[in-house]
């Protein structure tokens, strides 16, 4: 078996087999130092990856002048990234960017979903216009009311008071208009 000390040069010379074998043997210890920590709005698996990067950062620097083994300062690497990690995400700088939510990528802030083309529009509307007229002849005068007060934003209890009947009679109207609405979706 091959000693760190060994492929420490190796790895830093761009040998990507000696850095594969120092991942693979320090991995399990990446994982120990993660398991004690916690870190806010990430999870495991993002304090192992802290870590990864800990220990990339000990080959990278290792110095074997220093009279250190190079686990040792594998160890101190991994945890000092980790708690850097931490100590970033509890500052919460990056709030903003953490918090955010991403558009999609064929929407335009200006033009709005451009993937739509303007015959898919066209059909759109028509369809909507189409199932409204339907609807329209499909449903009583007093569903009617009850649909335009809904419409509004107004519950239950406000198109009851605005119409002068019970909750009840309002809350049936609606089922009837659902049952009626599904007879007319495509």
């Amino acid at each position: 078996m091959i000693h760190d000390e060994q492929l420490i040069p190796r790895a830093k010379a761009g040998d990507e087999t000696a850095y594969r074998e120092i991942f693979e043997r320090y991995k399990d210890m990446v994982r120990k130092t993660a398991g004690r920590f916690f870190i806010a709005g990430g999870d495991r698996e993002d304090l192992i990856q802290e870590g990864m990067i800990g220990l990339f950062q000990a080959v990278r620097d290792f110095d074997p002048e220093r009279e250190a083994s190079f686990s040792s300062f594998a160890r101190l690497c991994v945890e000092r990234q980790i708690l850097t990690a931490i100590r970033n995400a509890s500052s919460r700088k990056n709030a903003p960017l953490n918090d955010s939510v991403p558009m999609p990528e064929e929407a335009d802030p200006v033009l709005g979903d451009v993937s739509v083309s303007p015959e898919e529009i066209l059909i759109s509307r028509e369809t909507a216009r189409s199932m409204e007229e339907e609807l329209e002849e499909m449903l009583s005068a007093f569903e009617k009311k009850v649909f335009r007060i809904l419409l509004q934003g107004k519950g239950y209890v406000e198109i009851a008071e605005e119409l002068e009947v019970p909750p009840k009679s309002v809350d049936n109207a609606l089922q009837r208009i659902k049952k009626k609405m599904k007879t007319i979706q495509r």
